[in-house]
């Protein structure tokens, strides 16, 4: 069990009700609900919620009052999903079909589309720099899973150093914003360290997906980025480059966490940093 502070845990369970009471109305009508709402009924690891309430559990705010932008990050991250799977081509996406298999191409689209207007709806509540913040994020994971693809389709392995702005763009800039939203609305000078814990957490999750994927990836033969990949194409073989992958993830979960200045805060998110490494 990941450890999170209990009223952290209550909210999170807050989140996923708020999330779960997402309705027809919310999306216009039901036909661009079900694509809409497909993938939330199958809750995720929800990273993203947890890391706002977090954020704002250790600055001393009341996390109740930032369960809908918890919320607004989780279906952010959704949307990304479902639009990652159609690039992907994959069919699946936790435990069922993907979004685009069991709605169509075209629905998916829409529904991805919808959640993240639905997302930035949700965090407009909490003011400009909150919803800009936001909205950046989504522009960066734009951004990274076009580099991403780009990539993949010229059937070319990034160097480490182009897999770490994949990864700080695609799966990072998410994560950064959700750990400083809080900070941001409240308007406290520890936002950028929480930041920049955000991203370097981020790139190390990252990391930690790759290492857990390689092998299925190898299995099916495909070559999307990956860090295993860059580090064997680097010259180190398939042990070494697992072993120095694990070793980069510690080095940006430390990094991130160095950014931290106050002891007790940076204490908590290291306890639950680092047993979601070893998730």
């Amino acid at each position: 069990m990941i450890y999170v502070p209990s009223s952290v845990s209550s909210c999170v369970s807050l989140v996923e009700k708020r999330i779960n009471a997402l309705g027809k109305d919310d999306f216009v009508n039901s036909q661009l609900y079900l694509p809409s709402s497909h993938l939330l009924s199958r809750k995720g690891k929800y990273l993203r919620p947890t890391l706002v309430l977090l954020a704002a559990h250790s600055i001393g705010a009341n996390p109740r009052k930032y369960v809908d932008l918890a919320a607004a990050a989780e279906l952010l991250h959704t949307s990304s999903l479902v639009h990652d799977d159609i690039i992907d081509q994959d069919r699946t996406r936790r435990g069922v079909p993907a979004v685009h298999v069991k709605y169509g191409m075209e629905a998916a689209i829409l529904g991805g589309d919808a959640l993240i207007s639905k997302a930035i709806q949700l965090s407009s509540a909490y003011g400009k720099q909150v919803m800009d913040s936001m909205a950046k994020a989504a522009l960066e994971m734009c951004a990274g899973e076009l580099l991403d693809y780009s990539f993949y389709n010229e059937e070319r392995v990034p160097d480490i150093s182009e897999y770490l702005e994949i990864a700080r763009l695609k799966s990072a800039s998410l994560i950064g914003a959700s750990c400083s939203s809080v900070p941001i609305h409240i308007k406290s000078k520890s936002a950028k360290e929480f930041y920049n814990f955000g991203i370097n957490f981020g790139i190390a999750f990252q990391i930690k997906d790759d290492i857990s994927d390689h092998k299925k990836e190898a299995a099916s033969k495909r070559r999307k980025p990956n860090i295993i990949l860059s580090m064997e194409n680097d010259g180190l073989n398939r042990r070494a480059a697992v072993d120095e992958a694990k070793a980069l993830m510690d080095k940006y979960t430390d990094k991130g966490l160095s950014s931290i200045k106050d002891e007790g805060m940076r204490n908590m998110l290291s306890r639950y940093a680092g047993m979601l490494a070893s998730y």
